[in-house]
């Protein structure tokens, strides 16, 4: 199997700056702002000042100001918690990105990706190459089921790539299981093609061989027993029990052991 691995050229690894909050990154726009008027509207929108905010925004735009230029009066908008604010802005023409809407799921803010949701937001849009949809950003934010259960709701993807791998990671599988039904026995990235032949080396399964190798015994006991077949192979041939193996998962293997002869049994 080793003959799959491709060849990389050797390449020089660089000390990645630490990440900054979204609050931190509006206080630093107020330490050197480039525009006074703008940097003005960006403060009473992170203060939440509705009516402070909309009179100073009014006459940005009145001025020739570009809706696009207001970004930042977003971010501010959702980091206060203003609704109104939001509502204004986006009726305004302000466009929302990625950053505004990751901001205002870490606010747990239902009403605001309602908001976005009603202003053309594509709940299923990818992140960015290589990226899951939000829906993994939800799960990845200290989740409840109040969140997950607005995503799944309204529409968005339950076979979203994530790498979560947190305690309660059993109860998210669990809702998407019962909201959503999805295919157990579908492989990884299967039906595209490109992805699939950029990642098969690594093994690609069904979700039963993801649990297995990130160690979840009790995400394998949940699968099995939502009917998973065991007897699937990933890409690099493996079955869900020669994952366990491989990965000394213990626990999994008694699990996958028993289903196997359960499986046997029935033929």
């Amino acid at each position: 199997m080793d003959d799959d691995l491709p060849d990389f050229e050797h390449v020089e690894l660089i000390d990645l700056p630490e990440a900054i909050s979204d609050a931190e990154i509006m206080r630093n726009r107020q330490l050197e702002p480039k525009n006074i008027e703008m940097a003005n509207a960006e403060l009473l929108c992170h203060a939440g000042d509705v009516s402070g905010a909309t009179a100073q925004i009014t006459r940005l735009l009145q001025t020739g100001t570009h809706v696009q230029s207001l970004q930042f009066c977003l971010l501010g908008a959702i980091l206060s918690g203003s609704e109104d604010l939001v509502r204004m802005l986006l009726g305004a023409g302000v466009p929302a990105s990625m950053v505004n809407e990751q901001a205002a799921i870490k606010q747990k803010s239902l009403p605001m990706l309602s908001l976005f949701l009603q202003h053309g937001w594509d709940i299923n849009e990818e992140e960015a190459w290589c990226l899951p949809s939000l829906l993994s950003c939800a799960v990845a934010t200290d989740p409840d089921e109040s969140l997950i259960s607005w995503f799944l709701s309204n529409g968005a993807d339950p076979n979203a790539k994530s790498g979560r791998t947190s305690d309660d990671a059993e109860d998210v599988v669990q809702l998407v299981l019962e909201r959503c039904r999805p295919d157990l026995n579908k492989i990884q990235y299967k039906d595209e093609p490109f992805s699939y032949g950029v990642r098969k080396v690594v093994g690609l399964g069904t979700a039963l061989h993801e649990a297995t190798r990130r160690g979840h015994p009790g995400i394998v006991h949940m699968l099995i027993r939502k009917g998973t077949d065991v007897s699937i192979r990933d890409s690099r041939g493996n079955t869900a029990l020669e994952v366990a193996v491989l990965y000394e998962n213990h626990a999994a293997v008694a699990l996958l052991q028993n289903a196997e002869k359960v499986s046997l049994a029935k033929i």
